[in-house]
């Protein structure tokens, strides 16, 4: 009777050891490692699809942000229209950061002079966020019918809020051009909190439609909390200079006595 591998039933000689098992295991290594290859290909793919998609997100917001800033120096009115129905908001929301970091460090390097905390400075920068939010909160109120989105409000008050950066810059500048004539200075202040109200209203007028009535309401009832705020704050701020500026006066005197 002839010898049959009981695997694969081929017939072998006396003694002989069939290899049909040893094939069998390196065409299993060499399909695994075909697997192998083919997974790491795919996620080299998926890799460089998402950096590629990263960056055209990138070059598409960094795009968006310049055209809105000058669209708005432009033609403020219109780029609020438009503005108000795009549904990508991010643009929108990186000027409103932008002008949340540059308040912040044009009061820390002014304010250090008076030795106020940092923590202080953030707080008085969140506060002045908030006032967006107040006006975005209030015209969400009054603004019902229109069923707005308060993302949609609020990424309009963040681009609102571009003049108000560039004259916060404008004054932070100036200052230590004029840093001697104090009439100068208090008016420079001024700027940019009339081009804020200037800017909030004609935001308020976009989105109400121009109805008058409303617009007029909406903005008193929003004003008056911001006012309250803006008060406590600024009361809070006088505080903390005048005891800056004893505790000063205290160490000069004592080199004295």
């Amino acid at each position: 009777m002839g010898n049959f591998c009981r695997y694969c039933g081929k017939p072998t000689q006396e003694g002989e050891v069939c290899t049909c098992q040893s094939n069998g295991q390196e065409e299993g290594k060499l399909d695994h490692q075909t697997d192998l290859n083919v997974v790491n290909s795919n996620s080299q793919a998926t890799n460089q699809h998402f950096i590629k998609f990263d960056e055209k997100l990138v070059k598409s917001t960094v795009s968006s942000i310049k055209d809105l800033s000058v669209s708005f120096l432009l033609k403020p009115v219109q780029t609020l229209e438009l503005a108000l129905a795009e549904n990508n908001k991010l643009p929108q929301f990186i000027i409103g950061l932008i002008y949340a970091v540059v308040l912040m460090l044009c009061l820390t390097i002014k304010l250090s002079y008076f030795k106020i905390s940092f923590g202080k400075i953030l707080l008085i920068t969140l506060a002045f966020v908030l006032f967006k939010a107040i006006y975005a909160g209030a015209l969400y109120i009054f603004a019902k019918k229109q069923n707005y989105q308060l993302k949609t409000l609020l990424g309009l008050f963040c681009l609102s809020s571009l003049p108000e950066t560039v004259a916060i810059l404008v004054v932070f500048l100036l200052s230590f051009i004029f840093a001697s004539s104090y009439t100068l200075l208090i008016i420079l202040l001024i700027m940019p909190y009339v081009i804020a109200i200037s800017s909030e209203l004609i935001t308020f007028q976009v989105i109400l439609k121009n109805d008058k009535d409303k617009c007029y309401w909406a903005f008193i009832f929003s004003s008056l909390i911001v006012t309250l705020i803006q008060m406590i704050i600024i009361k809070q701020a006088i505080i903390a200079a005048i005891q800056s500026a004893m505790s000063s006066m205290g160490s000069i005197l004592s080199t004295f006595y």
